[in-house]
């Protein structure tokens, strides 16, 4: 019992001061993912789009869009580790985008089933889509080859 109340007590030293903060969407956001060397974030939020970070500088890149009028409705956001690419997607379609150069390489659509979840690899080789339907999809952008997992 003792050492469980020195444990706690130990705890007491850190300070919650803040040491700087930045607001990176204004009406919050729908999705969002900070790169791995928490150099880029991606957020996504209705009023804005899908808004790309220098954390470095808190300076905008980019701002992308998966539809070119209304409210924008991307809901999951994966940086590549190498932070060379960014897999943005809604419940329908999905879109590989180059952070270099800001551009998009490629949207795609899902028939089957809703999207729940997206992950892209290093230099964008590789996406990796798991689907509502419990499925889950591999592709290449660079050939078009899919590979589906159907679980269990």
């Amino acid at each position: 019992m003792s050492l469980s109340a020195l444990t706690l007590m130990g705890c007491d030293d850190l300070s919650d001061a803040h040491i700087s903060s930045f607001r990176h969407a204004a009406g919050g956001a729908h999705a969002s993912h900070i790169s791995a060397d928490n150099t880029i974030a991606v957020v996504s939020s209705i009023e804005s789009g899908i808004t790309v970070w220098d954390l470095t500088t808190n300076a905008q890149r980019y701002v992308w869009r998966h539809q070119e009028d209304g409210s924008n409705l991307v809901s999951n956001i994966h940086i590549a580790f190498d932070n060379s690419y960014v897999v943005t997607s809604d419940r329908e379609a999905f879109a590989l985008w180059n952070i270099e150069v800001g551009e998009p390489e490629g949207f795609w659509r899902i028939d089957e089933a809703s999207i729940r979840d997206i992950a892209v690899s290093n230099q964008g080789r590789g996406i990796l889509v798991g689907r509502g339907n419990g499925k889950v999809m591999f592709f290449e952008p660079k050939t078009g080859r899919r590979l589906e997992f159907l679980g269990h």
